[in-house]
């Protein structure tokens, strides 16, 4: 009879055994379907076609990444926002320079395009063809963010809907500072935890991205992205120059390419040479127009500029603002001419001189510009 006992007992602790096996197995597999989901989710971010993979990799520790808001789904996405941006992974900064979506940067015979209408024929690999082309720029990455799908997710997710102010102000649209502020929004409302929240965040806002990059590579450079964005108390976010024409019916921003270099040496420079209070600023006026000087020399020294005198230039007759370095460190003037609209960059060197920049308004300059 113990015998019989024992072979029961034995039988007993196999079935409980194969059954614990069973679930151990059962268990395993539910995790796997769930790991699978979960990095599908993230995964779904990155565009893997030929053209994406093939974008030049970054050289060095900068990194050129072209940031773009869209509204719509598929293949009624409109473009609503753009910048390029230099990135200095190193240094933790960030600048930012704002293209106008009615930008003409396609121009063939017949075939004008505006930004716009170039993402719209043939998505953000003409775009990135068309503005690598236009500004002699290589693109390494580019990141989208859909503000239709954002808006749909902040009604859902009560943190993040408090943390994007500017999506409450539609009529701001068409400012890419307005963008800024939803993607410093986003940024803060994804890395307010540890790493394990971070990723949790991320996935739940991954509908609203995409970009050349891996979950991975995405989430490190966005981590980045944050700590620039972070640590500027004031984000300059000048325009590429360029004027307004109206052509079959449309107005189109015809850039002005003589300032283009000018502007992308700016974007990937580490910094001024100097602090921008030791950047001693003269403004005259070369076009005649009343206040225009003084207009000029108020908006660049609430930009931190030292603006020593207002005045009238030996003319009224200059067709173009000027922008005119006095000293060999043309970086200085740089840092001027990027707040000026449409400026030409010069410099005209004067060993005598007690500033080290000249601003000339010209008649190209509109007043509250």
């Amino acid at each position: 009879m113990a015998a019989y006992y024992r072979v029961r007992t034995k039988r007993r602790k196999l079935k409980v055994g194969r059954l614990f096996f069973l679930l151990a197995i059962f268990a395993f597999v539910v995790l796997l379907l769930f790991v699978s989901r979960f990095l599908g989710a993230l995964n779904q971010i990155q565009e893997t076609s030929a053209w994406a993979e093939a974008l030049p990799p970054a050289e060095d520790e900068l990194v050129h990444l072209l940031l773009y808001t869209v509204e719509g789904e598929g293949d009624e996405k409109e473009l609503t926002g753009l910048a390029v941006a230099a990135l200095r992974r190193d240094r933790k900064t960030v600048r930012f320079l704002q293209i106008p979506s009615n930008a003409a940067i396609s121009s063939q015979l017949n075939n004008l395009q505006t930004a716009a209408e170039v993402f719209t024929d043939g998505g953000v690999e003409k775009l990135i063809h068309a503005l690598s082309s236009q500004l002699q720029t290589k693109i390494n990455v580019f990141l989208e963010i859909n503000e239709t799908s954002l808006l749909e997710l902040a009604e859902k997710l009560q943190p993040l809907a408090e943390a994007i102010p500017a999506m409450a102000v539609p009529e701001q649209d068409n400012d890419f500072a307005a963008k800024e502020q939803i993607l410093a929004g986003v940024l803060h409302y994804l890395f307010q935890g540890n790493l394990y929240e971070n990723i949790m965040n991320f996935r739940r806002v991954t509908s609203i991205f995409s970009t050349n990059l891996s979950w991975r590579e995405a989430l490190s450079l966005l981590k980045i992205l944050e700590t620039c964005m972070a640590s500027s108390q004031t984000m300059q976010l000048p325009l590429l120059p360029g004027e307004g024409e109206i052509q079959d019916g449309k107005i189109y921003r015809y850039i002005d390419e003589e300032s283009i270099p000018a502007f992308t040496i700016w974007l990937d420079s580490i910094e001024a040479t100097i602090p921008k209070r030791q950047i001693t600023v003269e403004v005259l006026n070369g076009c005649g127009v009343p206040g225009a000087a003084g207009e000029v020399a108020e908006m660049l020294q609430g930009e931190g500029f030292a603006v020593k005198r207002t005045g009238n230039a030996d003319h009224f007759n200059y067709e173009r603002s000027q922008v005119i370095s006095r000293t060999s460190n043309i970086d200085v003037a740089k840092e001027v001419a990027i707040l000026v609209a449409n400026a030409q960059l010069l410099k005209d060197e004067i060993s005598e001189s007690d500033v080290l920049v000249t601003v000339i308004v010209g008649k190209n300059y509109h007043i509250g510009e």
